[in-house]
């Protein structure tokens, strides 16, 4: 009974095993194959083990290889075809993962192969020389993906694709060329080839692929024929390139293509190119010459980021865009003139252009973006044609070399810390029609000595005027209608301090009464300094003090003793009335210096007078405590 059970089994298992066995859709792709049935003895649902090779038979007359089952074989020859007991059919397919992971160090694959499959030979690490394989028309995806032996690869003039990632980390490759019949490529076809120095793609092909020669870091020369059209994103970004000869015939050359080659120093872009892409040469900090072409109308998104070798670079006539980006972080980059034809200057462009010294701006300029030349720190001088519309937030924020900035039109706001830390200017000629100055606008430019501010503003934003520690009078007109908290007047930090060095001038309520709330000098006068008293007044102030010491008379009211309290200790005592002797003595510029000592009161020691004695004065008519109701 147990017997007949595992016969059943087994009987069981292959019928299951023939009638699942897939007609392989993959098969259908081979362009050299007519497509007619062709009677063979084989089943086309079925597998079958011939050798080393399972193999499966195609309605079309052809065989596919679908596994090898030698691993550790280290030479292998596939056959050119296998015969079904009456006739031989030719191997034109290695199926995928046919020979994946074999320890083979050579393989003949013959002329009558034409596909060979995905991850066909992936990780066949000891793979050293492939030879045959000279009618091939498509390598698959990862067909020969970490062949990590592999030293040189022959590829076929009857070749049309190459899939993703086919040859990717074959570290022993050096030298490889692309026939001219190669009209698709995939993504990462040579990526990370650690020791790939020379790649030559020959004439008749026309896209060169994205990523193609991705993270290579040795190669140095790539040699692209006349027939190129395109070089599409990334194709040899982070890789060893030191020169690059881009030929006319090039009509587009993606994003990225360049990015992150640190050895590239120089690059000529055809002629035709109209855009120059996002990130084309980012972080490319070798190169220092770049030819553009006046064709060029279009600079991208962070086209030469971090190119901290680059100089100088002539921007085309025809340039009507410069995105964002653009030439950030260019820390040697000296002097540029922006075309005439372009009309807005994005966001962090020049930001970081830390040599860059001079710059000229086009007459038509109608917009400077955020951050566009933050931290340029040897910029010295800047003029704001007339056509100037918007300056936005931090736009020149941290320009420490700055010394002149001049705008030759009108605008009704500048954006926030738009000039901050800029500790040289010295001179600034603000736009006309300004109504706002806003918020952190001339904040730290400790440099700034006089500032003429339009009459047309209406409101001063917090830390406007802060920490510009040189600008001692400030003249703010009477249309100012609001002054925020710390807007003048104030030094550096979160909640900074008064300096008590600048003193405003305004008939603006608005502004007196900041000056009042705020401390601030307002129209020359200290609001901390006590108003002068006639000298009369002091010294009439000395006797009355003194006529109190003895008793002899009252403050009227609480705030004149306080008045008369002048050390603040509570008290009014013979130290407070030395106090006011002194000013007394100030106020005459000259020491009193009586021929004989002048006599100090004390509580024993009445003050020497010209009034009679005591018994020889009039009876008083009213009560004898007098009340100093002035002092």
């Amino acid at each position: 009974m147990r017997k007949n059970r595992i016969a059943a089994g087994a009987l069981a298992f292959m019928l299951v095993f023939a009638a699942g066995a897939p007609v392989l859709q993959e098969t259908g792709v081979i362009s050299s194959i007519t497509a007619h049935a062709v009677d063979s003895n084989w089943n086309i649902k079925k597998y079958y083990d011939i050798g080393d090779f399972t193999i499966q038979y195609v309605s079309l007359g052809y065989v596919q290889i679908i596994s090898f089952n030698n691993p550790d074989a280290e030479e292998v020859v596939i056959p050119e075809s296998f015969n079904d007991g009456d006739n031989d059919y030719p191997v034109q397919v290695l199926y995928g993962e046919s020979f994946q992971g074999c320890k083979m160090k050579k393989v003949f694959i013959p002329d009558t192969v034409k596909k060979i499959g995905t991850y066909a030979f992936c990780n066949c690490d000891q793979l050293e020389e492939i030879t045959g394989m000279a009618n091939v028309e498509t390598i698959g995806d990862n067909a020969f993906t970490s062949c990590q032996a592999l030293k040189e690869i022959h590829l076929p003039s009857t070749l049309t694709r190459i899939g993703t990632e086919a040859f990717a980390f074959c570290n022993s490759l050096t030298d490889v060329t692309i026939p001219g019949s190669v009209t698709s490529t995939g993504t990462y076809v040579f990526s990370t080839c650690a020791n790939l120095q020379t790649l030559t793609f020959e004439e008749g092909v026309k896209t060169i692929g994205d990523k193609i020669a991705y993270y290579c870091g040795s190669l140095k020369t790539v040699n692209i024929p006349s027939s190129v059209e395109t070089i599409r994103d990334g194709a040899f970004s982070i890789s060893g390139l030191e020169e690059i000869v881009i030929p006319d015939t090039v009509q587009k050359v993606g994003v990225g293509a360049f990015t992150n080659c640190k050895n590239l120093k120089s690059v000529t872009f055809p002629a035709g190119a109209t855009i120059i892409q996002s990130n084309t040469f980012q972080d490319c900090y070798a190169l220092e010459t770049v030819i553009i072409p006046e064709s060029v109308e279009r600079i991208h998104k962070g086209a030469f980021t971090n190119c901290i070798s680059l100089k100088q670079i002539a921007l085309p006539a025809n340039l009507t865009k410069l995105q964002n980006y653009a030439f950030y972080g260019c820390e040697s980059l000296e002097t540029i003139t922006i075309p005439e034809n372009i009309k807005e200057i994005e966001e962090y462009t020049f930001a970081k252009c830390q040599s860059l010294n001079s710059i000229t701006l086009p007459p038509a300029l109608e917009t400077i973006g955020v951050y566009a030349f933050y931290d340029c720190k040897a910029l010295e001088n800047i003029t704001f044609p007339a056509s100037m519309q918007k300056v936005d937030s931090y736009a020149f924020y941290g320009c420490e070399n700055l010394k002149s900035a001049v705008f030759e039109g009108s605008m009704k706001k500048l954006g926030i810390w738009c000039f901050a830390g800029c500790t040289t200017l010295t001179e600034l000629k603000l736009p006309q029609d300004l109504e706002n100055l806003s918020n952190h606008v001339l904040y730290r430019c400790t440099s700034l000595e006089n500032l003429e501010i339009p009459p047309t503003v209406t409101t001063v934003d917090k830390y406007a005027l802060a920490a510009c520690d040189s600008l001692t009078e400030v003249n703010l007109p009477e249309s100012v209608e609001f002054v925020d908290e710390y807007a003048i007047g104030y030094g550096e930090g979160v909640i900074p301090e008064t300096t008590g060095t600048v003193n405003i001038i305004s008939e603006s309520p608005a502004v007196q009464d900041y000056c009042k709330t705020n401390e601030i000098t307002l129209n020359g006068e200290d609001p901390n300094q006590t108003p002068k008293e006639d000298l009369a007044v002091l010294e009439q102030r000395v006797k009355d003090m003194s006529k109190y010491l003895h008793g002899q008379v009252q403050f009227a009211s609480e705030e004149a003793f306080q008045k008369n309290d002048i050390n603040n200790d509570g008290i009014v005592n013979i130290y407070d009335w030395i106090l006011l002797k002194k000013q007394v003595m100030t106020e005459r510029e000259t020491a009193i210096i009586p021929t004989e000592p002048e006599q100090i009161p004390t509580e024993d020691t009445p003050e020497e007078t010209t009034e009679p004695p005591a018994s020889e004065a009039p009876a008083p008519e009213t009560d004898p405590i007098e009340t100093i109701a002035n002092s």
